[in-house]
Order: C-alpha cells, then sequence, then structure tokens
C-alpha cells in the first residue's frame, strides 16, 4: 500500500497530466482558450493557505522570454517551501510555458538582496492573477518606489563586492598574471558601474553599460579604454588599477553607509559574529569581511580589543567611528 505522501505525490501527478491531455482532446474539438488551461495550471494553489500571490508574464516586444526558452511563465509565491523553489515546464497552445514557485523569504532575497533583474522584471510586468492581502501591490509599489534604504543595501553589497574583485585583480597584477588579472578588473569595474546607477535612483539592467555613458560618463570611458584601447594590456590593466584605488577610497562613505547605519542601532561593540549573522547583512556574505577591513583603514569604523579570560588571547570588538562614549556589550 502506498504511504500518504506518495499517493498525494501520484494524485497531483496524474491531476497535471490530466488536465494537459484532456486540453489536447478539446482543443482538437475547437480547443479550449489558453487563458482556461493556465488557470487549471495553478488554480490549485490559490485553495492553499499558504499561497500569497500568482502572476503571469507573457512574451511581449518590451520582454523577451526566449533567453529563458518559454513563451509564458507563471510565478508562484508562497509562505513557505524547501527547497526554497520549483519549477516545472510544460507545452501548451505550442507555448513552451514555465511555473517557478518561489518560497517568500526566496523571492524577497531575489528582489532586495540579490538583485535579480529577470526576476525583478517579471514581477514588475506580470498580470496579478491572484494575491493575499495586497502582497503582490505592496511588492510591486516597493520595487517602483525604491526607497532609500534598499538602494543603501544594494550598494553596500555592490561596493563590498568591488572591493573584493580590485583586491584579487590588483594582487594578480602583481605577480604577472594579465590575464586573470584583466577578469577581475573588469568585474570590479560593472560592480562600480551598477554602484552609479543605484545612486542615481534606478535599477541596474542587464545592458548596464548603455545606463552608465548616461549617467557617469567618466566611469564609462574606463570600460572602454579597458576593453578598446590599443595599449598593451598591462598598461590598461595599470590605469584601472590606479582609476579603482581612487574610487575606493571616494565611495568608502557611501558604500558603507548601510552597514554603519545598523551598527548604529545599539551603542554596544559589536563581535563580528553578530555583525555577520544580524539579518540586515546576512546578505553580504563573506565579502562583508573585507569591506569592513575598508572601512576601518578609512577611519569609519574603530577597532577596540578585548581581554579574554587567556591573558594572551584578546577579542576584537568594532563600533562606528563616529559613535562616542561607547559601552562595553
Amino acid at each position: 500500500m502506498l504511504k500518504k505522501g506518495k499517493t498525494e505525490n501520484l494524485l497531483n501527478f496524474l491531476n497535471t497530466h490530466l488536465i494537459i491531455l484532456s486540453n489536447s482532446r478539446v482543443k482538437r474539438n475547437g480547443g479550449a482558450s489558453m487563458e482556461t488551461v493556465f488557470s487549471n495550471l495553478y488554480k490549485e494553489r490559490i485553495g492553499h493557505p499558504d499561497t500569497l500571490g500568482i502572476l503571469i508574464i507573457e512574451e511581449t516586444d518590451q520582454m523577451e522570454l526566449i533567453k529563458y526558452s518559454f513563451d509564458v511563465i507563471i510565478l508562484i509565491i508562497v509562505e513557505n517551501l524547501h527547497p526554497s523553489w520549483l519549477v516545472k515546464h510544460y507545452y501548451i497552445h505550442n507555448k513552451k510555458t514555465g511555473i517557478f514557485t518561489f518560497s517568500d523569504k526566496c523571492i524577497n532575497d531575489q528582489l532586495f538582496a540579490a538583485s535579480n533583474r529577470h526576476i525583478l522584471e517579471w514581477f514588475l510586468s506580470g498580470e496579478t492573477k491572484y494575491e493575499r492581502d495586497d502582497y503582490v501591490k505592496k511588492i510591486k509599489t516597493r520595487l517602483i518606489e525604491f526607497p532609500v534604504e534598499d538602494r543603501e543595501k544594494k550598494i553596500g553589497i555592490e561596493f563590498a563586492k568591488f572591493i573584493v574583485q580590485f583586491s584579487e585583480g590588483k594582487q594578480l597584477f602583481a605577480s604577472n598574471q594579465y590575464l586573470d588579472a584583466f577578469h577581475h578588473i573588469l568585474k570590479a569595474l560593472h560592480h562600480l558601474a551598477r554602484i552609479a546607477v543605484l545612486e542615481y535612483g534606478l535599477y541596474p539592467e542587464v545592458t548596464v553599460w548603455d545606463q552608465v555613458k548616461k549617467i557617469k560618463p567618466e566611469i564609462y570611458k574606463l570600460y572602454a579604454e579597458l576593453i578598446g584601447s590599443q595599449e598593451p594590456l598591462e598598461k590598461r590593466i595599470e590605469l584601472l588599477l590606479l582609476a579603482h584605488s581612487v574610487s575606493l577610497n571616494m565611495n568608502a562613505e557611501i558604500g558603507g553607509r548601510h552597514l554603519l547605519k545598523v551598527m548604529k542601532t545599539k551603542d554596544t561593540f559589536w563581535p563580528i559574529s553578530e555583525i555577520m549573522n544580524h539579518p540586515d547583512l546576512k546578505d553580504y556574505g563573506f565579502e562583508l569581511f573585507p569591506l569592513i577591513e575598508h572601512l576601518i583603514k578609512m577611519s569609519l569604523i574603530e577597532v577596540k580589543k578585548l581581554q579574554s579570560q587567556n591573558t594572551d588571547i584578546f577579542y576584537f570588538m568594532y563600533f562606528p567611528a563616529e559613535n562616542k562614549n561607547k559601552k562595553y556589550g
């Protein structure tokens, strides 16, 4: 006898394929509308108490889904899901259809932390078919308004990545590994371009260099020099390393603003473990370490050594340099 979980999975599988089989029969007899077939695919999710929103995205002249190998995408957001996202492929009315199901946490991570441009486009252009408590409307409003706190966090993450790529490129250049250095310097420049776009209040697009050319032509000029100059590769990298060094210092305040704001929420010193595990800072990942080190060099973060029980061991504690009269936590 099949266990309950396996029975439910089998029934779901049969129901889904019966819908598609039924559609093929109906099509030969006049055909059901594409909308009807799609609604059959997602309507069972509407009845689930954990479903937050359902959107349909169809290919248009403004947004080509062909790059994702789909003609239609159905986006479903639920409260909890393990794994955090799932995808199913169907072929309906001669259209390749993808059904993407995301957990609430995963979709928020993709939209507001990872800056997944593709999912952002899907969300903004999608037609809402179902939402609970204005869930989709609230997220779309937040995406359109792009509040300062969201921009600052994205800038902070991009700046941390910029530091890592610049440091890697600099080390490789010093060891005469010019091709690998070029790779990292170009990636660093890309992060710098995204910072410029974010500062301007826009989302970085896939064609970020078209945006930067209008917003900050001096950064675009560096890009053009790096990839199009007739100078030897070594000279081009050397020029970019110099420019990146200047940008590293000039952008320290805005790049560290989000981290410093979080650290100012309490008047005690921060151990590194608490910084790394803070909910608003988890999205930085391991890039948070070099960001902190750079802000220390720029005197924006101060370090305090605290004696442990072992006289030879000290704890490093951190706090924003502007905050005075700190208490030991």
